[in-house]
């Protein structure tokens, strides 16, 4: 009887606000037959394989442009130092100057091609991710 009590609205205080119950999502994958979801599901890992073996390439380049770029900016550290040094323009280091000033130039260039393939395969990479996550 107390429960009853309790739960029943007070006197003069307005009856609860009638509630229909939200259905949950449907998923297709609830209502399919376990041969429809097992196909579904097999679908679903060949499509992620696809993107895998699409995006493999281009990482693994990126990975390469990135050592490069590693190893040529050590190479320019080296070179930015060397000139920073008093006796890069000795005479007797005169041939050597032209040389390294020469090569400075050779990896900086290399260094904005690099860079510039970096970017495009990085826009390529997120253009496959884009495509999936829409699909």
């Amino acid at each position: 009887f107390k429960e009853y009590r309790d739960a029943k609205p007070k006197e003069g205080s307005a009856p609860p606000a009638k509630t229909t119950p939200i259905a949950a999502p449907v998923l297709v994958s609830d209502t399919a037959s376990p041969s429809d979801r097992k196909e579904q599901k097999k679908q679903e890992a060949g499509a992620r394989q696809r993107v895998a073996n699409a995006k493999k390439p281009l990482e693994k380049k990126l990975a390469e442009l990135d050592t490069k770029l590693k190893a040529l900016a050590t190479e320019r550290g080296n070179i930015e130092q060397w000139l920073s040094a008093e006796s890069a323009y000795t005479d007797e280091n005169k041939a050597q100057l032209q040389d390294m000033l020469k090569r400075q130039g050779e990896v900086v260039t290399s260094i904005e091609d690099i860079e510039w393939d970096w970017l495009k395969l990085s826009e390529e990479l997120e253009r496959i991710a884009a495509e999936v996550s829409s699909a």
